[in-house]
């Protein structure tokens, strides 16, 4: 029925904004622990690069998270 079609999409929708989510967050705490590792030695990047790579690494866990759903 169109109704349990609808519920179905919603259930997907918010899955994608849970991973995303979640992503979002274990790249952000990786990416922040690293740059505070190397602002201890005198590298740490500035905001701008933080924020890209955040969201790159976030990307490539979503990508790596759907590969292991099959292996």
């Amino acid at each position: 029925s169109t109704q349990s079609r609808s519920s179905a999409a919603s259930d997907v929708y918010k899955r994608q904004i849970l991973v995303n989510l979640k992503a979002e967050k274990l790249a952000r705490n990786i990416v922040l622990r690293t740059n505070q590792n190397m602002k201890l030695e005198g590298q740490g990047i500035g905001n701008e690069k933080i924020n890209k790579t955040i969201k790159e690494l976030a990307d490539e866990i979503k990508r790596e998270m759907r590969k292991s759903l099959w292996d």
